[in-house]
């Protein structure tokens, strides 16, 4: 279908979450701090990303 990329948002930037999605193939590229609130705490949003196929490796096919 074209998909190059996959994004994930992992809320509250738990470790074992993070780590589980980097065993997947996922990169931190970024990170939101203190923008959630639960059970009395901030929480953080982490942005992960995986690229599929050739990800930015190619150009994309020409759309007719």
């Amino acid at each position: 279908m074209g998909f190059r990329q996959i994004c994930a948002v992992v809320g509250g930037g738990e470790p074992a979450s993070v780590a589980l999605h980097e065993r997947f193939g996922f990169a931190e590229v970024g990170r939101t701090r203190a923008v959630g609130w639960k059970h009395g705490r901030w929480l953080d949003a982490v942005y992960m990303q995986r690229a599929l196929g050739t990800g930015e490796r190619s150009m994309p096919e020409e759309i007719t």
